[in-house]
This record gives C-alpha cells, sequence and structure tokens, in this order.
C-alpha cells in the first residue's frame, strides 16, 4: 500500500488534501502532532479512503512536545468512528497503548519506533521487532535512518524475515540515501510505504511524491513481469 502522509492547518484544508490523495494513495496518513485542530468525526463520515492517524513527538522525528491524555482521547476517538489504523509509539506509557489497545482490538494498531541517526546491524533490527512484537497483534513499524545506501539491504532484509516470521511490518529507510527502500519495500513485504502528496510537502526525510511513486511502482512491476521463469538453465 501506498500511504500519503499529510498534515492540514484546519478540517476544511484536510478534506480538500484528502480528495487530492484519493487518486495517488490507498491510504493516507493525518498527522495530528502536525495539524491544527481538525474534525474528526466529519473526516470519517467523509472519507473515501483509507484513514490512518498518527501523533509523533519530537523524539520520534515529529512536532509534539509528549504524548498526553488529550492526544489519546483523540485517537480513541477515531478508533471508535471507524479509523483504519493509529500509529502508537512503542515509548509510549503502558497505560495508553493498553486503552488504544482495547478501543481497537489491537490490530488496528501500529506500534512505531524511528532511529533517527543511524540503521543498525541486522541481526540487531531482527531482535527490535522480535520485542516490539511481543505481545501484540498489530503492525510493526520500525524505521531507521540511511547513513549508507548499503543500510537499504539490511531494511529490505528485514522485511523478508518478517515475512517468512509471519509478522505485519512497515520498514525502509529515512532518509535521502533510503529512498531505494521506500521505493523496494512493498516488493520485499512491508506492508505499506509512506510518500509525501506533492513536491515539498513531506513531512519525514526522504519522501518522495505519491505520483512519482506510483510511476516508479508500476515501471518496477512491470519490468519485474518481464523477468523470465526460472528453467533451471543457466545463463
Amino acid at each position: 500500500m501506498i500511504c500519503v502522509s499529510m498534515a492540514a492547518a484546519h478540517t476544511g484544508e484536510c478534506m480538500e488534501r484528502l480528495r487530492k490523495a484519493e487518486a495517488l494513495a490507498d491510504i493516507v496518513e493525518i498527522r495530528l502532532d502536525a495539524s491544527g485542530s481538525l474534525d474528526i468525526p466529519l473526516l470519517l463520515r467523509s472519507k473515501g479512503i483509507a484513514l490512518l492517524f498518527t501523533y509523533r513527538t519530537k523524539g520520534q522525528g515529529g512536532f509534539a512536545n509528549r504524548v498526553d491524555p488529550h492526544a489519546i482521547s483523540i485517537m480513541k476517538q477515531a478508533l471508535d468512528l471507524g479509523a483504519d489504523y493509529v500509529d502508537v509509539e512503542s515509548s509510549w506509557p503502558l497505560e495508553y497503548l493498553e486503552e488504544l489497545k482495547k478501543v481497537s482490538g489491537g490490530q488496528r494498531l501500529i506500534y512505531s519506533h524511528h532511529i533517527l541517526d543511524h540503521t543498525p546491524p541486522f541481526e540487531e533490527l531482527v531482535e527490535m521487532v522480535r520485542h516490539m512484537a511481543k505481545g501484540h497483534n498489530g503492525i510493526i513499524k520500525l524505521i531507521p535512518m540511511a547513513t549508507d545506501i548499503r543500510d537499504n539491504i539490511q531494511v529490505l532484509k528485514l522485511c523478508s524475515w518478517a515475512r517468512s516470521a509471519g509478522i505485519r511490518l512497515i520498514r525502509f529507510c529515512m532518509g535521502a540515501l533510503g529512498v531505494l527502500s521506500r521505493v523496494l519495500c512493498l516488493q520485499a513485504g512491508s506492508i505499506m510505504t509512506f510518500a509525501s502528496l506533492e513536491d515539498g510537502s513531506g513531512l519525514a526525510p526522504g519522501q518522495i511524491p505519491a505520483l512519482t511513486m506510483k510511476v516508479l511502482l508500476a515501471y518496477l512491476g512491470k519490468e519485474i513481469n518481464r523477468v523470465p521463469k526460472n528453467n533451471g538453465n543457466a545463463g
């Protein structure tokens, strides 16, 4: 799935941007931490695309100073009214995570963690995913920062490992050096990749416009389908 990440100053702007995103994405992430006051019931009543609500703190690359009961109440309201997913940071207080898990049944939660300055070795990434997935039936989102082009290989390997382990995972690298994994991660087994609505509106390092992502994925899919099936002949 292509997820367009967006923010809006008010509900009217949000609805306008959602309409634009419907032709480009499978799901839209509304970044509550980067938005003004939004009418959540109205957005969910009029939605024409799946919606993910996220409240990202500064320690995880967002704009909110911290998570608080008010933010949790907004996310609980979104779940009650039919939001497809909400993103919860794995470091939030356990009481907040349990509140949202109770409302959602767990499957509509995306447990996220962002590593803002590097990409750990593959073995360490595997252990982090195992730890995050323990006791949860939601989606795990583990996103490091690429500081070397080879970091993309580590995260794509992790996507394949998670698929074989039966763990639903969102996995790619942030940053300019991580764009490659944003494009390739769906083929490797990631549940979603994230893009911006248009050029210059990205809310995370390395986000490319959704239209560019669609073109690249279409081309990639076409080329993969052209690869001959292996009939056992070397060549």
